[in-house]
């Protein structure tokens, strides 16, 4: 011991002692009072847990449809169960009948006025009718009028003529004849001077008549023709305008007695509409039950307007009456945080449990998660975001909801995201973050400290840890803050 060396060698060993000593007074289980749990290898079973209150999957809100409002004259109790086609509601509906009697005689009366104005249509359309065939007929005679004298009386009157004088002719050649041969006969002695002079005579009339016949001729051809045709056209001319002047009288005439009837037709649809509506109105009058459910008043929502649903209550258009949950298809409404919902997929499986029945649980569905979060949750409290979703409770014979069971009754959704099998599980709040990552506060024997791990699926109480940790590992259940002097990794990492 008096050799300077061995004294070396044992001031080093008992520093080392000295700070290892420390080293585990400062990370060690015993000086800290920290409580440990062993790594759990197993199944594993990632659900999410949300509560929420019971609903029917098909509920009906009835509310008032008559224009003006009405006055409740029968209201079926609250909370009775209803099939579908029960009177729920009936309105007071004696100035609906009256008003549906008087506008049935006004419908009568618009139908006989249309009936009168379709009738005196028809007569004046075979009124016009006849004025137009008329009109043509006139304008085809005077053109057939036209076409005669061009074409059968002036050619017929000439010939009459041309054939007249051509007799004349022969008459006066046959005349010239006889007055020769009388002169013959009178230069022998046969024949007197009378008879001479009666030939000559003759013979005169027939030129006399010839200059007739030519001059009727000229008449003919250069006035009577010319002006007959121009009368005759004007007469084609004047029809022409006429028809003309007929068929816009007819169209305008016809074109006024439509209109009459269009207004008519038009005042008795109007008449039926209104008809219609009111009778449409007398039946809004009852409310029916559209499927089986509960009968629930609706709540009035209105600061303003706290009208009780009750007998003899006067209601407005579109005010709320009666919610009609169907009972025989229940759900649970819940909302999921944004940091799960990516997790939650329609179709996974759920287990339902609810407050009022603790001995029992119900198997469920995942139906639908809305695509944007709550607004009315954000509204009061801006930082959350939460989503709502509908957890459908199946329908099993073996294990039945109770038949009182009523809406708004508290539950619980476990939805199950994943059933994992031999995996490594630590309880959740054994996970902390340093330096922007994962780590547990583990103990390996003799060693404690800080190793960094990889994690997993996890619940509300557990999660999985992917890497980082071994069988054997125990990991503390409240890990100690974060010591910036030491090293992360006291405890070597699996």
């Amino acid at each position: 011991m008096r050799h300077p060396a061995w004294v070396t060698l044992c001031a080093v060993l008992l520093g080392g002692l000295f700070m290892g000593a420390k080293w585990l007074e400062a990370d060690g289980s015993d000086s800290g009072g920290i409580m440990f749990e062993p790594v759990n290898i197993g199944d594993f079973k990632v659900t999410i847990i949300e509560g929420g209150a019971l609903d029917s999957t098909s509920k009906q809100k009835l509310e008032c449809e008559l224009p003006n409002g009405g006055v409740i004259t029968y209201l079926i109790p609250e909370g009775k169960m209803v099939g579908k086609g029960d009177v729920l509601v009936r309105f007071s509906d004696a100035d609906l009948k009256e008003k549906i009697s008087a506008q049935r005689v006004s419908v009568v009366n618009a139908y006989r006025d249309l009936t009168n104005a379709v009738k005196d249509l028809a007569i004046k359309g075979e009124e016009t009718l006849l004025a137009n065939r008329a009109s043509e007929d006139e304008l085809k005679f005077a053109e057939s009028d036209l076409l005669k004298y061009i074409e059968g009386d002036y050619p017929m009157s000439e010939l009459e003529l041309n054939t007249s004088k051509a007799l004349a002719e022969e008459e006066l050649k046959r005349a010239e004849e006889k007055l020769r041969l009388t002169h013959k006969l009178n230069e022998k002695g046969y024949a007197t001077d009378t008879q001479v002079s009666a030939e000559e005579f003759t013979v005169r009339q027939k030129q006399l008549q010839i200059k007739q016949y030519d001059m009727r001729l000229m008449v003919l051809q250069k006035y009577d023709k010319p002006k007959q045709e121009q009368k005759l056209k004007a007469t084609v001319n004047t029809r022409r305008v006429h028809l003309k002047s007929t068929f816009r009288r007819s169209d305008s005439l016809m074109g006024s007695h439509q209109s009459v009837v269009r207004r008519r037709e038009g005042a008795l649809e109007e008449q039926q509409l209104r008809l219609e509506r009111y009778e449409e109105q007398l039946t809004k009058a009852t409310i029916r039950a559209p499927q089986d459910g509960l009968v629930i008043y609706s709540a009035s929502t209105s600061s303003r307007s706290s009208v009780l649903i009750e007998k003899g209550a006067q209601l407005r258009s579109g005010q709320d009456i009666i919610q009609l949950p169907d009972m025989s298809q229940m759900m649970v409404e819940i909302k999921i945080h944004e940091s799960r919902v990516r997790q939650v997929k329609p179709g996974m499986e759920a287990i339902v449990r609810i407050d009022s029945l603790p001995d029992r649980q119900f198997r469920g569905t995942v139906k639908k998660i809305a695509p944007l979060p709550d607004t009315r949750s954000r509204y009061y409290e801006p930082d959350l975001k939460v989503y709502n979703a509908e957890v459908w409770i199946e329908n099993d014979p073996d294990n039945p909801l109770p038949g009182d069971l009523k809406p708004g009754v508290s539950a619980v959704a476990e939805i199950i995201i994943e059933n994992l099998a031999g995996v490594m599980t630590v309880p959740i709040q054994c996970v902390a973050t340093r330096r922007g990552r994962t780590h547990c506060y583990v103990r390996r024997g003799e060693q404690v400290g800080w190793v960094p791990v990889d994690v997993g699926l996890s619940n509300d109480t557990t999660v999985e840890i992917k890497g980082g940790l071994k069988a054997g590992d125990q990991v503390a259940l409240a890990p100690p803050a974060e010591d910036e002097g030491k090293p992360a990794t006291a405890a070597k990492p699996h």
